[in-house]
């Protein structure tokens, strides 16, 4: 009865363990981003070509939130993007272009690992690009608008 015991509280330890390990990795592996969808919207001021150059940063970005997975990127409106190139040039910047796009993500499942609420859909996280005249994309800012 006693080994029985022993084998039994052993065998729960294991599983306890790959749980944790498990747990940890899911946690700590580069954001995923394969399954996002990008959402273009309407546009009159930038193409496909030019929303999938800053999706495209934008994902590289988003591998650094570890454990996260991105759902959505979708391009808000040339208003509000011009807008808010207007804004960044009276700061002293000079913008040819700005697009601003949101994403909806969802944070790690197990912890709070990067600042983030655990196992939680994020909406509306704002990414904002801009292009000056060099004519590449940048990612000036991004977070909660």
């Amino acid at each position: 009865m006693k080994k029985l015991l022993i084998r039994g509280a052993c065998i729960a330890f294991i599983v306890v363990v790959v749980f944790v390990c498990v747990a940890f990795w899911l946690d700590n592996r580069a954001g995923q981003v394969d399954e996002a969808v990008v959402e273009y919207g309407q546009s009159q001021l930038y193409s496909k070509k030019d929303m999938n150059a800053a999706a495209d940063i934008l994902k590289e970005k988003f591998k650094e939130f570890n454990g996260c997975e991105l759902h959505k990127i979708y391009y808000t409106s040339d208003e509000r993007s011009e807008n808010e190139r207007k804004e960044l040039n009276e700061q002293g910047n000079s913008y040819t272009q700005c697009m601003i796009f949101r994403t909806s993500f969802h944070s790690p499942k197990f912890s709070t690992n990067g600042g983030w609420d655990k196992d939680t859909e994020y909406t509306d996280w704002q990414w904002v690009f801009a292009k000056d005249d060099s004519g590449n994309w940048q990612l000036i800012s991004y977070g909660h608008p």
